[in-house]
């Protein structure tokens, strides 16, 4: 790419492009989860079953983050993230025709993971764009991409309750495909310079392990939450509450936008709250505690 055609791209144009793409993969990639409750009320799900259904795509994205980031390397981000949403519509479509059974979601769930490799993808890509020493800040605004799922939290469910349980997977469609447009038409791979010799292999970069203690440190650190959440059952439950349930239990019809935002983050527990928003949110988060204690002891009561 000439000096020219690397100013017109601009680093500060395919840091938005590459937000806004892992924003609504990140928004694709999390629908089932926020979804849940009325899939586990129209498919008669146990709750294992249902936590089974949200950890499927989740499962796939973290695995498939190694090659699609080694094909980013290879190939490019721009092709990579374009080919990336351009599937991902596909299992969006076939989970909004078909989601009555159980099998069903599962394997198009599955399919959806790749939404979530999108992480793997923008990262050498927006890398590409900046000096090493603005990489850190350009990442951090790149991972604000990551708040499409609690976008998937908050919008999802209205949707489903207004238009039915297929209309957020049409949603997530009709924004995938129109942000793949736009990538394509505008993203630029960043110059590089020419690699000499072979490219490395898809697993090259593991090689670390063999010397590097702190490597190990950082994966088990990096692993550790999700995985203990994923099979821990009582907080699996406790992520699949539903506002509406919450609201009935505290005897409301609805909340306001900010308490639905700590009623999707409180599945933690409230003692995970900050102090100060503990304060500022006190008749909620006594309603967390209790509900928090029927979980853990007698599970989610449905009416």
């Amino acid at each position: 790419m000439s000096s020219a055609a690397h100013a017109r791209a601009g680093p500060g144009t395919q840091l938005a492009l590459a937000t806004l793409a892992f924003t609504v993969c990140f928004y694709a990639w999390s629908l089932l989860g926020p979804l849940s409750p009325d899939l586990q009320d129209a498919l008669d799900l146990s709750d294992f079953q249902t936590s089974a259904m949200v950890a499927v795509p989740v499962l796939l994205g973290s695995l498939m983050r190694i090659p699609l980031g080694w094909l980013t390397d290879r190939d490019g981000g721009r092709r990579v993230f374009t080919a990336l949403m351009a599937f991902t519509p596909l299992p969006l479509i076939a989970l909004a025709l078909w989601h009555d059974s159980l099998g069903t979601v599962l394997v198009f769930g599955l399919l959806l993971g790749f939404a979530g490799a999108s992480f793997a993808v923008g990262v050498p890509f927006v890398n590409g764009w900046y000096a090493p020493e603005r990489r850190g800040a350009a990442l951090g605004l790149y991972g604000v991409g990551m708040g499409g799922s609690v976008l998937a939290g908050l919008t999802a469910p209205r949707i489903a309750d207004r238009w039915g349980l297929s209309a957020p997977f049409w949603v997530a469609t009709v924004l995938i495909v129109a942000m793949c447009a736009v990538f394509l038409a505008l993203a630029r791979d960043a110059p590089s310079p020419q690699r000499a010799g072979p490219a490395p292999g898809m697993f090259a970069a593991l090689t670390i392990f063999r010397t590097s203690g702190r490597a190990w440190a950082l994966t088990r650190a990096f692993v550790r939450t999700p995985l203990t959440r994923m099979l821990d059952a009582s907080a699996a439950k406790a992520r699949s509450i539903d506002q509406r349930e919450i609201a009935r239990f505290m005897g409301r019809d609805s909340f306001s936008f900010r308490e639905q935002c700590w009623t999707r983050f409180g599945h933690t527990g409230p003692v995970g709250l900050p102090p100060r928003l503990r304060e500022d949110n006190r008749h909620l988060v006594r309603a967390l505690q209790r509900k928090w204690c029927e979980l853990r002891l007698n599970g989610v009561k449905r009416s």
